[in-house]
């Protein structure tokens, strides 16, 4: 009986959280076209892509350019220094790509 409940609880317990993760899933779907660039940098390493302010989209499409090098390419020069640090502002070289 008590090995009854004690499995039932655990079952309640597992139930609940799986319900709790599967509405997050469903809400952050639902939302993350309205969400603020800036929130993106909360995600992890690879949702941050998301957040880039230099393209359309939130996916990109094609066709796209990669853009590699040092911390100016990336965006945190002096242009950015400048900006107060707005990551919603427009302050890396695929801004200016993007424009042209």
């Amino acid at each position: 009986m008590i090995l009854r409940k004690v499995i039932l609880n655990f079952a309640l317990i597992l139930c609940s959280v799986l319900a709790a993760l599967a509405g997050a899933e469903v809400l952050t779907r639902a939302l993350i076209d309205w969400l603020p660039r800036s929130a993106f940098n909360l995600f992890s390493r690879e949702l941050q892509v998301l957040g880039q302010t230099s393209k359309t989209e939130l996916m990109p499409r094609t066709p796209y350019i990669a853009i590699a090098g040092d911390s100016y390419g990336v965006g945190k020069g002096d242009w950015f220094t400048n900006l107060k640090y707005d990551r919603n502002a427009r302050y890396q070289a695929t801004h200016l790509i993007q424009d042209a």
